[in-house]
């Protein structure tokens, strides 16, 4: 080796060091940056996931119970068209035993008939009166409560509160 070449590399070397250290140590800080960022994005999708999952059970919640008010409802109003099917058949009985009380008590065949007559006329439009009725009852229960279902179903499905 020559005088000169012996001078310039233990400098070269001293300089082809410093640079792979600071390659290597920008590198390092580079791969902490890398670090941080997937961390920091792990943690935000976490946070949304969890959001998101927040919302999806308060949803089901909020449609389990306005199901629930539903079907009790619709039991409730299903229990009076009972109800009132049991009452409209004791009026029914309680005004054909009146009616066989009236016609025992007929003096002739012509006013026994007036009174089966009447009877039938008046049991027909009370029956007829009935009927409308628990149907208006029935019908009220069934589109009260499958409007509120179908809000309650578009409401589940509106979509999320919280963006990615």
């Amino acid at each position: 080796m020559t005088t000169e070449t012996a001078k310039i590399a233990p400098k070269t070397a001293s300089k082809a060091k410093q640079t792979a250290e600071a390659a290597t140590e920008a590198t390092g800080e580079r791969m902490a940056q890398y670090a941080d960022s997937a961390r920091e994005m792990v943690q935000r999708a976490a946070d949304v996931a969890k959001k998101r999952t927040d919302n999806a059970y308060e949803t089901v919640e909020g449609f389990n119970s306005g199901v629930e008010i539903a079907l009790t409802r619709a039991v409730k109003g299903y229990m009076s068209i009972l109800t009132g099917i049991a009452n409209v058949s004791h009026e029914n009985v309680r005004h054909m035993l009146a009616t066989v009380e009236k016609a025992s008590e007929a003096k002739s065949l012509t006013e026994a008939a007036q009174i089966q007559v009447d009877f039938v006329r008046e049991s027909a439009t009370q029956n007829f009166e009935h009927a409308r009725s628990a149907y208006e009852t029935a019908r009220d229960v069934v589109v009260e409560e499958t409007e509120t279902l179908r809000t309650r179903a578009a409401d589940m499905w509106k979509g999320e509160k919280t963006a990615a």
